[in-house]
């Protein structure tokens, strides 16, 4: 009995069964060869999409910052329209309030203008009063000066009689 082959070798039996073995063999081959090129192109998909996704993680990192960044903007633009708008009437009633403060102070002058002009008018009619009184003043002044002039002198001549 002559010894069974491996079950892995094929036994051959003719040239044509030589030829397609050689054909199988070039074809498992190629196939192992396309494999291990799939297997190879298979990984550096497999880097290609780690990579990807890493880039799209940071994306999305960057854009969730600029959102926030956004957002605070918008937040801050609120409170500065916000300020704006309560300066704005605050400036508005203080305006107000110093126009009616300014008409105030214009009747404020034009009743004081009013009250000086009738001040003068009084001080000038005091004045001649006062001018008419003093008049009158050393008029009685010379007229007492003179009556105790001749008292004095009218002593003097009895004195000296």
């Amino acid at each position: 009995m002559s010894p069974s082959p491996p079950p892995h070798r094929l036994t051959i039996t003719t040239p044509d069964h030589q030829t397609r073995i050689h054909d199988l063999e070039t074809s498992v081959s190629a196939l192992q060869a396309d494999n291990r090129a799939l297997l190879t192109e298979r990984q550096a998909l497999k880097a290609d999409v780690l990579r990807l996704t890493t880039h799209r993680t940071v994306l999305q990192n960057g854009i969730d910052i600029l959102l926030a960044q956004r957002d605070d903007r918008v937040a801050e633009k609120t409170a500065l329209e916000d300020s704006h708008s309560f300066y704005c009437s605050k400036l508005r009633t203080e305006k107000w309030v110093l126009q009616t403060a300014m008409h105030a102070l214009g009747v404020e002058k034009d009743g004081l203008e009013a009250e000086n002009a009738r001040l003068e008018v009084e001080n000038a009619r005091l004045g001649d009063v006062e001018r008419k009184w003093l008049a009158r003043e050393f008029s009685l002044a010379d007229c007492e000066l003179r009556f105790v002039w001749d008292a004095v002198r009218k002593r003097l001549i009895d004195g000296l009689e």
